[in-house]
């Protein structure tokens, strides 16, 4: 890229323009985020669950030439960024101090889980990327810690707890 290129890429004319076009799709999702959270609060479950519902209600509106560039932006670069950010609080050390057993039974039901939901979606004659997708909501999905493990002694797992 030649450097005039760059610099007319980054100048507040072309960036105000950019953020024109995808305002309506991220103010979209982030109408939808702010409805998760506020379900979640009000219902006591986790977030992604009303985050997906509301995005399957809502999923017309990615049809619409208004709201697609900003819903595009949202569902790849800033699900990207939160990824990273969400990924950054667990560690290698905060496992290790789960102790290996407990590492070995995540290592082990998350596959399982992931799979279930590629067999099931399958069985069900659908994509076996909605039934990853859905597993995968329901294995990483954030569980309120004020529940109590359902084994003394054993380490609370998205697979081992029910969120209701």
């Amino acid at each position: 890229m030649e450097l005039s290129a760059l610099i007319d890429r980054w100048r507040p004319s072309t960036l105000r323009a950019a953020g024109s076009i995808i305002a309506p799709g991220v103010a979209s999702t982030l109408i939808v985020a702010l409805a998760a959270t506020y379900l979640s609060d009000h219902y006591h479950a986790p977030p992604v669950i009303f985050a997906l519902l509301l995005g399957m209600a809502l999923n017309q509106l990615s049809a619409e030439a208004r709201y697609a560039p900003g819903i595009n932006v949202s569902a790849r670069t800033l699900l990207r960024i939160s990824v990273a950010l969400l990924g950054l609080r667990i560690t290698f050390g905060q496992i290790g101090e789960l102790g290996w057993s407990t590492a070995a039974m995540v290592m082990v039901t998350v596959p399982l889980t992931i799979g279930f939901g590629w067999a099931v979606a399958k069985m069900m004659k659908l994509d076996g990327r909605y039934g990853v997708l859905s597993a995968a909501q329901s294995e990483f999905a954030a569980l309120p810690r004020r529940w109590p493990s359902p084994l003394p002694g054993l380490a609370r797992t998205p697979s081992a707890t029910p969120w209701w």
